[in-house]
């Protein structure tokens, strides 16, 4: 386990060596801030709706605000989940170092489990972030903190699966760009695979619904705090099987002539 913390620890400095961290970190505030203020704004102007009309219900701001918030966020990971997986294996690749980690004392696993950490590190500091604006949201309002922290539990899960598959695919090829690029569509189509399952036979619908799970209808009940267990077996299976097959695509690499 050692091993696997040292180079996980190597992963996640690597990305603050080059601009990648700081541009996904950056991006990734910016843009959870103006959706922190849209929806705020949002949320003060339907309460003092309600107030003006002499309404006696409270708005829940879990419900109002803090739900379509968390529901972009997960639309950021399409596009920033592909860049902090891009260049794990592909660099490697590219540079030639991935021949001396792979025949290096390190066992396979240690090596691809160490990256895996290093990649959703970072992704655990982009999620840190945000307890930023809802320590503010905490201080000025009264929303619930359950679904909050299993609406977050269930980011880091999705962030989770995502990186598996992004790791993967990383894997498969020598160039960050060509692999980003990938990430993204894949992702992409994991993401809107529900729409088209509508439109197909009850059989092939059936077989679509699973992955529908890491997509849009799943990210809406990650959103509101709600965790189902189908869809989170599911995230959780994608992460093993994709990690598996990185360990895969990356011992081919000793097979393929330069």
């Amino acid at each position: 386990m050692r091993n696997t913390l040292a180079i996980a620890h190597k992963e996640l400095r690597s990305y603050f060596a080059s601009p990648i961290g700081y541009i996904v970190l950056g991006f990734f505030a910016l843009l959870y801030g103006w959706f922190y203020v849209t929806m705020l704004n949002y949320f003060v102007r339907q309460s003092m709706q309600v107030a003006q009309f002499g309404g006696q219900e409270t708005m829940n701001v879990n419900q109002v605000m803090l739900r379509p918030l968390l529901q972009n966020v997960t639309i950021l990971l399409l596009f920033l989940m592909p860049m902090v997986t891009m260049r794990s294996y592909a660099e490697e690749k590219r540079s030639g170092t991935i021949e001396l980690l792979l025949t290096s004392p390190l066992k396979d696993w240690e090596i691809i489990l160490g990256k895996f950490l290093g990649a959703l590190g970072l992704y655990v500091v982009m999620l840190a972030v945000t307890l930023v604006y809802m320590a503010i949201l905490f201080i000025y309002g009264n929303p619930e903190w359950k679904p909050l922290l299993a609406a977050y539990l269930g980011l880091l899960l999705m962030g989770g699966a995502f990186i598996a598959l992004g790791l993967m695919i990383s894997s498969t090829t020598n160039n960050q760009i060509v692999a980003g690029v990938i990430s993204f569509v894949v992702f992409l189509l994991l993401w809107i695979v529900g729409w088209f399952g509508k439109s197909l036979t009850c059989r092939t619908w059936d077989c679509s619904r699973w992955p529908a799970r890491c997509s849009r209808r799943s990210s809406t009940k990650v959103s509101s705090g709600h965790l189902a267990t189908r869809s989170e077996v599911f995230r959780r299976s994608t992460g093993v099987v994709c990690i598996q097959d990185s360990r895969n695509w990356s011992t081919r690499t000793q097979m393929i002539p330069r």
